[in-house]
């Protein structure tokens, strides 16, 4: 029996083997060596995955026969490239020609990844399911001619052999003449002089370090910004809007510039002017000019009021619209010196101004709640704080409201000048008139909470002494939890009905006894039987010999029998045969065509004769896969097949009544592959059957005809 060899899978005839297939066995060695030896081919790639196929018994030369191979196409993305059979080395030459990179792999071992337009030698371990994939062209590689460009990897190098001389006797970190610069492993260069162009570079490291970070020509983007002290100013309700504040007070340093810029379209009509007078011109001022220049149309790009104030300058100027009045506000240049030790507040117009108070005085006021305007009226005061809070609320001048008051308290209140009140009384006036306590304590005063109308006249107006029916009631209690009623002398009273037997007539809808009447006194007809004792249990009940209520024989369970029953049960029982039995010789009497009962030894009889002429018969030559065949014996047959199957499909038995088989049933089905397995079904008279397969057949067909 021929084997194969492992690397290629060529076929190693024996002796006596191949007879009349030799030569087309030896054709398929001399292919597949003839590829292994110095054959090339190109494969076009269309995914993103590729198998090269290479089987341990090939029947014909395969591309996984081929030494080199150039793959080409556009795969979509990055292709991984597949050998097949992990367990066997081998070594392939690869091109790679497509748009992506490859990425050999045998096993989940190392991989080699070929970038476009390189090629490489690649050999495979075989080593199972590890199997790794190595770059021999890398690992033999012996670089004594670098034609220029060469790669690195994937990438070109275009560096000459005397760039690459530079590198000779250069040292990490330091610069030295005509060699090139390595940097050090923290990445710095250290060098004694820096030249561009033959000028040296005086500027320091740390001035250098601040370039660090610029993202494009620093001077452009200094041309760009806006001077420094730019105040951006648009309107906004008829006023002037400095950094989004409506009218807000501007601080202006001498020798400082500014530009208040007009350039956004609401400055439209609204020169921007400074002067010494709040308002400027529309207040009877004039325009302050010194250190003010003003370019371009308000309300347009480019437009704007410039301001350089010498040192001297006024320390407070106003803004203003030159063609509208109010518009403006406060520009603060600098504040001049106060009055030393004094307590600041603000003046009249919002600013900040000294006052009378000295620091002494404001010392004394540590922890005052007084208000500003109470503050000032003790200028030069000497009191101690606790002493000065005394006046906190005090609206008009405490002289003039203590002399308006009574010098010495007179009248009901002098009982209480000196002395306090016993505590928790009610307050009255005394025999003197005078303020006086009374024995009524604040508790019993409590009492009087709710009263509306004079106590006494109220009091005066009860019953003094409870008379008729609740006179027995006045003393003791009632016995508990009984019913109440009025005794023999028409008082209440309570009676021997418990609560419990009262709430007995709950729901009572009518006179008790009226009710009591109306019913029977005593049991009588039908009923008298079962007035005293309990039926027998679980029987149907009956009236008896004399009418009563009586139980019969008949339990629950067998009345149950009577339930779904439609008609008289007697007259269905009538209209059924009589119980009929015979003997089995009886049953053989009659003919097969008149009798109406037929013994079992008939039945088997029959039936023997039936199918007693059936014989197996071989229908091989007659029979198809996938055809359709019809019963018409006018009895059952019965197949026999011996099938087999391929590809991993299922060969079936189907039976149908239907001519084009809807509906079919499975008989019987199996799915090997490699051997033949037999196959039966019972398939009925008249009945249409096949045996079915997508890539199987038989190899005999019998039916029990």
């Amino acid at each position: 029996m021929a084997t194969y060899t492992d690397a290629n899978g060529v076929k190693l005839i024996t002796t006596g083997d191949e007879a009349g297939t030799w030569g087309s066995s030896t054709n398929v060695n001399l292919q597949i060596l003839d590829r292994a030896a110095n054959g090339f081919e190109s494969i076009a790639l269309s995914s993103t995955t590729y198998t090269l196929t290479l089987s341990a018994q090939p029947s014909s030369a395969e591309d996984g026969h081929y030494k080199a191979i150039k793959f080409t196409g556009s795969p979509g993305g990055t292709c991984t490239v597949t050998l097949s059979q992990n367990d066997k080395a081998r070594v392939y030459m690869i091109l790679n020609s497509t748009d992506a990179a490859l990425i050999i792999t045998q096993g989940s071992g190392a991989n080699v990844t070929i970038e476009v337009g390189k090629g490489s030698i690649v050999l495979a371990d075989g080593a199972g399911s590890g199997a790794a994939v190595t770059d021999f062209t890398a690992a033999v590689q012996n670089v004594t001619d670098l034609s220029s460009p060469f790669n690195v990897g994937a990438t070109s190098v275009t560096t000459t052999g005397t760039e690459l001389n530079l590198l000779d006797g250069s040292a990490a970190g330091t610069i030295a003449n005509s060699k090139a610069v390595i940097y050090g492993s923290s990445g710095e260069v250290n060098a004694t002089t820096l030249q561009i162009s033959g000028t040296s570079i005086t500027a320091t490291a740390a001035e250098l370090n601040y370039v660090d970070g610029v993202t494009s020509a620093i001077q452009t983007q200094i041309d760009s910004k806006m001077p420094l002290g730019t105040v951006a100013v648009t309107v906004a309700g008829g006023k002037f809007v400095i950094d989004g504040t409506s009218q807000q007070t501007v601080e202006i340093k001498p020798s400082v510039t500014y530009r208040f810029d007009q350039s956004d379209s609401s400055n439209a009509s609204h020169p921007l002017r400074f002067s010494t007078t709040s308002d400027g011109t529309h207040g009877g001022g004039s325009a302050f000019t010194d250190g003010v220049t003003t370019a371009g149309t308000p309300g347009s790009a480019g437009a704007y009021t410039q301001v350089k104030l010498e040192q001297d300058a006024p320390a407070i100027l106003y803004y203003y619209c030159s063609n509208h009045s109010g518009m403006g506000g406060k520009a603060v240049v600098r504040m001049s010196d106060l009055t030393a030790s004094r307590a600041l507040i603000s003046d009249s117009g919002g600013d900040i101004a000294v006052s009378g108070v000295t620091t002494s005085e404001l010392d004394i006021l540590d922890g005052l709640t007084a208000t500003t305007a109470e503050l000032n009226i003790m200028d030069g005061v000497t009191a101690t704080t606790a002493e000065l809070n005394y006046v906190d609320g005090v609206t008009s001048a405490i002289q003039t409201q203590i002399d308006s008051k009574q010098a010495t308290i007179t009248g009901a209140a002098t009982t209480i000048d000196d002395t306090d009140l016993t505590a928790s009384r009610a307050v009255i006036s005394n025999a003197s008139g005078k303020v006086a306590v009374s024995d009524v304590t604040d508790t019993e005063l409590g009492y009087l909470d709710g009263v509306t109308s004079a106590v006494q006249t109220q009091i005066n107006g009860k019953q003094a002494t409870i008379t008729g029916a609740a006179s027995s009631i006045t003393s003791s209690n009632l016995t508990a939890l009984r019913s109440l009623y009025s005794d023999a002398s028409g008082k209440v009273a309570a009676s021997s009905i418990t609560a419990t037997e009262l709430s007995y007539l709950s729901g009572v809808t009518s006179a008790i006894q009226t009710q009591i009447n109306s019913k029977q006194a005593t049991i009588t007809g039908a009923a008298t039987t079962i007035d005293d004792a309990d039926l027998t249990a679980s029987r149907a009940v009956v009236s008896n010999a004399s009418g009563k209520v009586a139980v019969s024989a008949v339990t629950s369970t067998e009345v149950g029998y009577l339930d779904g029953v439609t008609s008289a049960i007697q007259t269905q029982i009538d209209g059924k045969a009589a119980n009929t039995t015979l003997a089995e010789s009886t049953w053989e009497t009659g003919t097969s065509t008149t009798e109406t009962i037929v013994s079992p030894a008939k039945v088997r009889a029959s039936a023997i004769a039936a199918i007693g002429d059936q014989t197996w018969q071989s229908v091989t030559g007659s029979r198809a896969i996938n055809t359709t065949y019809q019963n018409t014996t006018g009895r059952p047959i019965h197949l026999a097949i011996v099938a087999f199957g391929a590809g991993g499909n299922l060969t079936k038995i189907e039976v149908s009544t239907a001519s084009n088989m809807s509906g079919a049933i499975t008989l019987d089905t199996d799915i090997d592959n490699n051997n033949n397995f037999g196959l039966q079904g019972l398939i009925p008279d008249n009945s249409y059957y096949r045996l079915t397969s997508a890539n199987g057949g038989f190899t005999s067909w019998a039916e029990l005809r």
